[in-house]
């Protein structure tokens, strides 16, 4: 009851003033990664299930045998990403994936931009031919917080690539096991490996 009342508060602030940039590019990451990735390898019902980061997880997806995939929107150029608490780069759950998505902010109308309501329409038309997997997303968007706003056009990007990162004990983290008794929460910026990583845009090993 208390988690619904906070997500209406603020979904009520959001109707006055729209998500800021950096929620619409988070979003932009995730609904990418489910459109390119996970809808081809799993179908639509499985990959839509497995968008489990708008009801409050760790992460973003949580894939069929427990394996999870955090999803990071950052500038094509940038060699690092923000992480947001001491779990989500935990591997005590199972197998993780740090999908970091690389886009360059463009115009609106640029050649092949992309925006958060363009990619919601396009995955709402892909979705139609399952009554579940149109379900669970339009569940998954109103928990988000989701509404249309003009403001909301205006971050429009070109995916440059994903970078899919296995998250290992040599990747750059924290966890609640490697900080000081009594430190709850931490943020901070992971340095991204440079080779390792799978480009998941091509799926190509680097």
């Amino acid at each position: 009851m208390v988690e619904r009342l906070r997500r209406w508060r603020a979904l009520l602030e959001r109707d006055q003033a729209g998500f800021s940039r950096s929620e619409l590019l988070g979003l932009i990451g995730e609904l990418v990664t489910l459109e390119r990735r996970l809808i081809p390898e799993f179908g639509v019902d499985t990959a839509v299930a497995s968008w489990q980061g708008p009801f409050g997880t760790s992460h973003d997806f949580l894939l069929p045998g427990g394996a999870r995939i955090e999803v990071k929107t950052i500038g094509w150029q940038d060699d690092h990403v923000r992480i947001s608490s001491l779990s989500q780069l935990d591997l005590e759950a199972g197998p993780l994936t740090l999908a970091v998505v690389r886009v360059q902010i463009v115009a609106q109308g640029a050649n092949d931009a992309i925006s958060a309501p363009l990619l919601i329409e396009r995955l709402r038309a892909a979705l139609s031919t399952s009554i579940e997997a149109a379900d669970s997303f339009e569940e998954a968007l109103a928990a988000f917080g989701w509404h249309e706003h003009p403001r909301h056009h205006e971050v429009a990007v070109t995916i440059v690539r994903i970078d899919a990162h296995e998250v290992g004990d040599n990747f750059p983290r924290l966890t609640a096991s490697m900080v000081p008794t009594g430190v709850s929460e931490v943020t901070y910026h992971a340095l991204l490996p440079r080779a390792g990583y799978a480009d998941w845009s091509g799926m190509h090993e680097r």
